[in-house]
């Protein structure tokens, strides 16, 4: 951030100056009678432990609740499409709006009972239905001022929020919301430019969804020398001069990068779309490369725009769960993270692309652009030996990773960790795991759920980082609660077997639980924060008939019938 730091936007000059505002609870806010009233960027992003390839649902209404009473009416002018999947790590803005002023301190998301689009990680099509619009409460309150702008961050968790139902799966859409800190990072967003200042490298732009006419708000980016440009030819623009000499009022463009608490986007990659050509794109991992370097298979994840063009041709193929794609020298290659060109000798089995068709018909199909999300690739597993901790240990991959279904791997491989670092757990909130040194001390056990990158070498994988998948138990009864200790017993009748906890932790069990992040104690419906004193009033307190019962995520420990929780989620029933 250099001169997105000296850049105001007219609604904060209105504002004399007032940027964005986080949570805390006090006053309401109205901000002074001549400022204008504020504005919120919503973004949604996904909790990223769950188990699906895709699942591409349309978002029908989107209301914010004012404490005390009274909402913002829906802030969607139209239904947004968005893959939920795709979200992990990452934030993707779906409407901007002005609201009145107050404490907000809830939001509820509506999706359709059908027309939700899932697949699962083999690539075959999953039912998936859904109902309403639950209002769920925020970490914290979030007073909003006239002559403010601010970011919230609505999250879902998928793993908690999909249940089996008929033979498929059943979702109700509950969030978190957060105000969305300045350097957040920003999903592959399209727009419509509105304005544009090429002395300051800034644009504004409307929102406006791939398939769709209605604008979901406005924003600013802001772009650089150093980020990556493309035309709408495909090709590497070679300055911000070069790009805003292309670009032009009512030009489409994608955008990824990040948020900054003035109110827009400094992004790291911005792609002209307006005469491109493309009428089809559609995201997923690679399966396989051939040797002759011309042709990949991509498991279809999802058709992110086109698709009343690719849907008939893929349902003349028999609704794959890949298609061939055929490439050649004039076919474009770019990397996504971190931003720069890149080129079919780059493409390897398990990364996750985004291909670009101007013409979708015949097979193999002639792919035009290919944005690769980063060079090392994914692969997802169970640990089944820690003997080589903290320098290895040895993984059992899905049968549904990438690696697999290309029949490159057919059994347990030597994970090299000298160039990992930290391990990470897949929950908001949770502190970094500790590889130890050796088996007896590390946070890694046998039987957890893993995600590598790296890259496959002779030995096996040259890892640059893991993710640990959280355990969970959806159903246990609290049997016990100790405030000063900050844990609680738990009888639950065994761990999702596909959420394991790693360890030796017995099936049915009784375990002690430690709570490492009592923040994310939540309880009710509407899922409020609570203390542990907080809880252990809810255990002694229960309504008549009924126990506290525990949704909880973490991971086991080197202790035989003790776990860790990062997200604990209570009821009574």
């Amino acid at each position: 951030m250099d001169r997105a730091r000296l850049f105001v936007p007219s609604l904060l000059l209105l504002a004399s100056g007032v940027a964005c505002s986080g949570g805390g609870g006090g006053g309401g806010g109205g901000g002074g009678p001549n400022l204008p009233p504020p504005t919120v960027t919503v973004f949604l992003s996904d909790s990223p432990a769950d188990d699906l390839l895709s699942l591409v649902t349309p978002i029908e209404a989107l209301v914010l609740w004012r404490q005390g009473g009274g909402d913002s009416g829906n802030l969607l002018e139209t239904t947004v499409p968005v893959d939920l999947v795709a979200l992990r790590d990452t934030n993707l803005p779906i409407a901007q709006a002005t609201v009145p002023p107050g404490i907000y301190n809830a939001a509820s998301l509506t999706l359709p009972f059908g027309g939700i689009a899932a697949r699962a990680e083999a690539g075959f099509p999953v039912t998936v239905n859904s109902f309403g619009g639950p209002v769920s409460n925020f970490f914290e309150p979030i007073s909003i001022a006239n002559g403010q702008e601010v970011a919230l961050q609505l999250e879902l968790d998928l793993t908690r929020q999909l249940t089996s139902s008929g033979g498929g799966l059943f979702l109700v859409p509950r969030t978190l919301g957060f105000a969305l800190p300045a350097g957040a990072r920003v999903a592959e967003f399209d727009a419509v430019v509105t304005a544009e200042t090429a002395s300051q490298g800034i644009f504004r732009a409307d929102l406006v969804p791939q398939d769709s006419g209605t604008a979901l708000g406005s924003i600013q980016v802001e772009v650089e020398g150093t980020d990556l440009l493309v035309g709408a030819d495909g090709q590497l623009l070679p300055s911000t001069g070069a790009f805003f000499s292309a670009l032009s009022v009512g030009s489409r463009v994608a955008v990824r990068g990040t948020w900054q608490a003035a109110g827009f986007v400094d992004a790291t990659s911005a792609r002209i779309e307006t005469g491109s050509g493309v009428t089809v794109e559609i995201t997923g991992p690679i399966l396989a490369v051939d040797p002759f370097n011309t042709i990949l298979a991509l498991q279809v994840g999802s058709i992110e725009s086109g698709a009343a063009i690719a849907d008939p041709v893929l349902d003349s193929f028999g609704n794959p769960a890949a298609i061939l794609l055929d490439f050649d020298a004039s076919t474009t290659f770019f990397l996504e993270d971190p931003p720069a060109t890149a080129s079919s000798l780059d493409l390897r089995v398990g990364q996750r692309v985004r291909a670009r068709f101007v013409t979708f018909a015949g097979f193999p199909l002639r792919v035009d652009s290919v944005s690769i999300e980063r060079l090392e690739a994914d692969f997802e597993g169970t640990i089944t030996d820690t003997a080589g901790l903290p320098s290895s240990l040895v993984v059992t991959l899905d049968a549904d990773d990438p690696h697999v279904l290309g029949l490159l791997v057919s059994g347990p491989l030597q994970v090299d960790l000298s160039a990992v670092g930290t391990p990470t757990l897949l929950l908001r909130g949770s502190p970094p795991l500790n590889l130890g040194t050796s088996s007896a001390d590390s946070d890694l056990l046998v039987g957890q759920r893993v995600t590598i990158r790296g890259v496959s070498v002779p030995a096996g994988i040259a890892a640059t980082g893991l993710e640990v998948h959280p355990g969970r138990v959806a159903t246990g009864t609290v049997t016990f609660v100790n405030a000063g200790a900050e844990t609680f017993d738990c009888m639950f009748a065994g761990p999702d077997p596909t959420d394991p906890f790693g360890g030796t932790t017995a099936s049915p069990s009784t375990v002690q639980v430690q709570t490492s992040s009592p923040a994310f104690l939540l309880l009710g419906t509407n899922d409020t924060p609570i203390t542990m004193a907080g809880m252990a009033s809810a255990f002694l307190n229960p309504p008549p008939g009924q126990s506290l019962r525990a949704d909880f995520q973490g991971v086991g420990s080197q202790t035989a019938g003790t776990l860790r929780a990062f997200d604990v989620r209570l009821r009574y029933q």
